[in-house]
């Protein structure tokens, strides 16, 4: 019997990089159009890095192999995500107070205020979850990994 195929799939909500749209640009985009930026304060969830999210499995696979080789391999599915958690809200005000120590000629916020706001105040087009914080315990002891903190990711240069 052939082994089982190590395979890794990745799904990241509250991801934030360089490229496309995400959440971090916009809340600086509106904190420099707008006086005050609403935010979500009662959904939660731990906010992760693109490059988390990329070098994260990579290492794993990694580990996966020489798992195989030896004779330990265990196959299974684990969460990625950022240690701690935050609301959306507390996560816009960590984006701005974290951009304001950059704040200068190339950019200026006229943002005074983010806004706490509750889900009801905020309709969407598709009902948003008020947890979705994932367990990412088993995949730190199995690759033996320490997830940065949510904080530590937002504030890593792109």
């Amino acid at each position: 019997m052939l082994p089982a195929p190590i395979t890794s799939s990745s799904v990241s909500a509250g991801c934030t990089g360089c490229a496309d749209k995400n959440f971090v640009k916009a809340i600086l985009r509106l904190a420099g159009e707008r006086e005050t930026v609403r935010s979500i304060a009662d959904q939660f969830g731990a906010p992760a890095w693109a490059r988390l999210v990329a070098d994260t499995p990579v290492h794993a696979v990694r580990q996966s192999l020489n798992q195989r080789a030896t004779g330990h391999f265990v196959s299974g599915v684990f969460n990625l995500t950022a240690s701690g958690q935050t609301s959306w809200h507390g996560f816009a005000k960590a984006i701005v107070a974290d951009a304001r120590q950059y704040e200068n000629n190339l950019f200026a916020f006229r943002a005074k205020l983010i806004q706490v706001i509750l889900t009801e105040k905020y309709p969407l087009p598709a009902v948003r979850p008020r947890k979705s914080r994932l367990c990412w315990s088993r995949l730190a002891r199995h690759f033996v990994l320490v997830m940065p903190s949510w904080q530590t990711c937002l504030s890593v240069p792109g």
